[in-house]
């Protein structure tokens, strides 16, 4: 696969992902659907590991990749360096949202436990005693309601959009590099394509010869022999890039230009 190609199917990828973390961070700040005072709201929320690290900071990248995935200035050397900068970022960004995540799967919500008082009841809990692996703890939290399961939930999602998203900008950097060192694909399959329109505006001229009259010694062969005896024919026929309309019988110049046009 080209370098390019790639590049833009991360950056699609990326997204959605993106997209997801930033919603998801946001339903973290209203456990259960409800809204609380903000002295209410888990500390670990307030980091924006969702919103900025896996939402902003990876959705930058994904717009240079789908740049440096089109055929446009992007698909070049310097786009692909470009992307591959902006990939770390997303890196960053990804890597942040894993570490927040893992916080606050392992440290818990903050909660009222019956008192009127909001703690952190399981922040002090050794790791063998955690409570996502002890469910009869947590009746502990008496409201917001199911607020352990919420952020249990979100930040579940948030980790493994995190992971999923270092994955990508890792894959983006090193074909990124691949793609500076060596090039994009666009470059080679710009030139077929000029290649194509050549070999058909040649073909187009030895039609006007042909009935012009100029080959009229030669009239009594079939049109379509005398255009693949023809060396500009030949050329435009064995060109990169295939050509499915010319299987079937051209009638006149005037449809050859038709076609011509519409490879411009």
């Amino acid at each position: 696969m080209c370098t390019a190609k790639c590049s833009k199917c991360i950056g699609i990828t990326l997204f959605p992902l993106a997209t997801c973390a930033i919603v998801s961070n946001l339903l973290l700040y209203f456990p259960n659907g409800q809204v609380l005072q903000l002295s209410e709201i888990t500390d670990l929320v307030w980091f924006f590991h969702g919103i900025l690290g896996a939402g902003i900071l990876v959705m930058l990248p994904a717009f240079m990749m789908l740049g440096a995935g089109g055929a446009g200035c992007c698909a070049n050397r310097c786009g692909m360096l470009l992307s591959v900068i902006l990939a770390v970022l997303g890196f960053a960004g990804g890597v942040y949202c894993v570490v927040i995540s893992s916080l606050g799967l392992i440290g818990g919500p903050l909660c009222n436990t019956g008192d009127g008082e909001y703690i952190y009841p399981f922040r002090n809990d050794t790791l063998e005693d955690n409570y996502l692996f002890n469910q009869t703890t947590w009746s502990t939290c008496k409201e917001p309601a199911n607020i352990i399961l919420w952020n249990i939930v979100l930040f579940s999602i948030l980790l493994a959009i995190g992971v999923i998203e270092v994955v990508l900008c890792f894959i983006q950097v090193i074909n990124g590099l691949i793609g500076f060192i060596c090039g994009t694909c666009m470059r080679k399959r710009k030139v077929g394509m000029q290649q194509k329109v050549s070999g058909c505006l040649h073909s187009y001229h030895f039609f006007r010869l042909f009935e012009s009259g100029k080959w009229s010694s030669r009239s009594t062969q079939p049109l379509n022999e005398l255009i693949w005896g023809a060396e500009a024919a030949h050329a435009f026929a064995h060109s990169p890039l295939s050509m499915p309309w010319w299987s079937g019988t051209i009638q006149s110049s005037d449809v050859l230009e038709e076609q011509c046009a519409m490879l411009d």
